[in-house]
């Protein structure tokens, strides 16, 4: 018998939860699993971090990005705000 080596990719999974335990979940669109639902996530890609690659594969599944621009967005001005009034 002939042993089959396969190379190891490494996956970066998120898990978004709310206030009120609700959890961020995708459909796959694509097979295997295609229709199944799925936390996001994907393969990190060579020289990323798992960091990176979960950042990445959020935005890229689902419609958090333009949440999570917002939010940070609103996190810039706030330290603006916080920064101006420790001047003061």
């Amino acid at each position: 018998m002939t042993e089959t080596f396969e190379p190891i990719r490494y996956t970066a999974d998120v898990v978004v939860t709310t206030t009120d335990g609700h959890v961020l979940l995708i459909q796959r669109g694509w097979d295997p699993h295609k229709g199944a639902w799925a936390l996001p996530g994907g393969h990190v890609d060579p020289g990323e971090t798992s960091r990176a690659a979960a950042a990445r594969e959020l935005a890229d599944k689902s419609a958090a990005r333009d949440a999570l621009r917002a939010a940070e967005k609103q996190l810039r001005r706030s330290e603006r705000v916080l920064h101006r009034a420790e001047q003061s």
